[in-house]
């Protein structure tokens, strides 16, 4: 949790652009490792889901009798691994978001820097896993029982701005949430 946090703020920090702190001195280092971080996340949102414990887990979640049935059955150990999966996608959304302002002020950051993204990570084909199968969307099946008749209806969902899913509408899956929107907007800059 404190993790996320701190990306938070500095989604905060850069928001109004890259402070001039961080821009002489041995600012270079700090953003360097904030480049380093920020790219390892980016792998870790664009792993396909079968491959990703914690993307699988958000895009494809028990149903509600699983769910049940797992919480009442669960280890202290199982409930402290949830919390690091759902905590690290938490994280990886947020750094995606930080990646963006990156970007988006690259013309400010020294070269070596811009180097990093561009040569060692390649930032702009990290992006574009993001946006081909976003993990920030999924789609599910869920059970409704109307009188004594059960049947399963697909629902689309996005992950919103406070960082929950909320079931959205077919006709609404074109609009763009903001962590849908930050591989465009990195790509753009």
């Amino acid at each position: 949790h404190a993790e996320t946090s701190i990306v938070s703020m500095l989604n905060l920090v850069f928001y109004k652009g890259i402070p001039p702190a961080f821009l002489e001195g041995d600012g270079d280092q700090f953003l360097l490792s904030l480049v380093d971080y920020c790219a390892r996340h980016l792998v870790f949102l664009g792993t396909p889901e079968g491959a990703n414990i914690a993307l699988r887990r958000q895009k494809s979640p028990l149903s509600a009798a699983n769910l049940s049935t797992y919480l009442a059955t669960r280890s202290r150990l199982d409930e402290v691994q949830d919390s690091v999966y759902d905590e690290s996608y938490k994280t990886a959304v947020a750094a995606a978001s930080l990646s963006r302002y990156l970007c988006e002020n690259s013309s400010d950051l020294p070269a070596s820097i811009v180097s990093r993204m561009m040569e060692v990570h390649d930032w702009p084909l990290l992006m574009v896993p993001l946006i081909e199968e976003p993990p920030w969307t999924r789609r599910r099946q869920v059970e409704q029982k109307v009188d004594d008749l059960t049947t399963k209806k697909i629902v689309w969902e996005k992950f919103n701005d406070n960082n929950e899913w909320s079931e959205v509408f077919p006709k609404d899956l074109l609009v763009l949430t903001k962590a849908e929107a930050q591989p465009w907007l990195a790509l753009f800059h």
